[in-house]
């Protein structure tokens, strides 16, 4: 469960990074720098921007928010809302990662000024200071095994109601034997994916752990744009099939719902697709609601980790392809219809 927290918050923070940082003239809110790395593990320095001290009013209640404009505020922790960023590591099979501050170069913000002790209501007695960095288990994305990385650069002092943050933060990562066999990696020549690279070169903290050029300089086409849909939408479909077949995708449209048709029926025909295509999926589209009966397209519901009775509703493990983990193996989303015009 807790790397499967790692990894939602790894797609939300990488998501809202790229979105915010697009449109940033000023300099990114955290950036990576190498500074070493051989067959131990590898150290790099990161850079943080100092943010702001904020107040966020909830109904009645105020609450201290250290924003970090590109970061993901973490809500859920006690005390002040802090900001987090989540990237990826390259591990190679056989191994995990273990994550060592080394040198930490911090400031101090002094919340009294934005918000003093006596009117942030909420318990700061049990505020507990979280790891500066903690790594999740590794797995497979695609060719590349990876564990997932969450940062947090700040912490609450609540004697004295201050927010100390780093402003730069040198970690060093070491790989250490898990005792499991070494899994065969993936044919990168067949699993290779324009989307998943430029996914690797924005998260990955170790870059240089991975092949930027295929074994002999080999030339990949895209992979396969699968579409999903009942029979009724496939003709819909077609003018935005065609605009992607212009971007150098195969696109492929399969008519899945016959009246029948389960959400493990859909997986397992993603899955020999995988497995088995000569261009294996690197998107795939599902058109149709969950709910419409006469263009039902199921999903999967998986419980609520802080909801002890909620399941909720997700297409994701619709990509779960490659090993026993949480890491999508092709980008996946949905166009909820019930009609071609709504």
């Amino acid at each position: 469960m807790k790397t499967r927290l790692l990894l939602v918050l790894l797609f939300s923070a990488c998501s809202l990074q790229a979105s915010i940082v697009a449109t940033m003239e000023e300099s990114p809110p955290m950036t990576v720098s190498s500074l070493s790395q051989n067959a131990a593990g590898f150290t790099v320095e990161l850079n943080f921007r100092s943010g702001e001290l904020t107040v966020l009013n909830q109904g009645e209640s105020a609450r201290l928010w250290h924003n970090i404009p590109g970061s993901v505020a973490d809500f859920e922790a006690e005390g002040p809302a802090l900001p987090v960023f989540a990237r990826l590591a390259a591990v190679p099979s056989g191994y995990q990662l273990e994550a060592e501050v080394i040198d930490n170069h911090e400031i101090e913000l002094n919340a009294n000024v934005v918000l003093p002790r006596a009117q942030f209501v909420r318990d700061v007695r049990n505020v507990r200071t979280q790891s500066a960095v903690e790594v999740g288990d590794a797995g497979w994305m695609r060719w590349m095994r990876v564990a997932p990385v969450v940062i947090r650069p700040s912490h609450y002092e609540p004697a004295d109601n201050r927010v100390v943050t780093s402003e730069s933060m040198t970690v060093r990562f070491h790989l250490v034997p898990d005792g499991c066999p070494v899994e065969p990696t993936p044919d990168p020549t067949r699993y290779w994916s324009l989307a998943y690279e430029e996914f690797f070169q924005a998260t990955l903290l170790n870059p240089d752990s991975w092949p930027h050029t295929l074994p002999g300089g080999g030339i990949v086409q895209r992979g396969t744009y699968l579409i999903i849909c009942d029979e009724y939408f496939i003709q819909l479909s077609e003018q935005f099939a065609e605009w992607k077949r212009c971007k150098g995708f195969n696109v492929h449209i399969e008519p899945m719902w016959y009246g029948t048709t389960s959400a493990e029926d859909i997986k397992a025909y993603i899955q020999d697709a995988y497995d088995n295509w000569t261009r294996p999926p690197e998107f795939v589209l599902i058109i149709g609601d969950i709910n419409m009966p006469s263009m039902k397209m199921p999903s999967f519901r998986i419980q609520n980790p802080d909801q002890a009775g909620e399941r909720d509703v997700t297409d994701q493990p619709y990509v779960y392809l490659k090993g026993e983990d949480y890491f999508p193996d092709a980008f996946i989303g949905r166009v909820s219809s019930d009609s071609g015009t709504t």
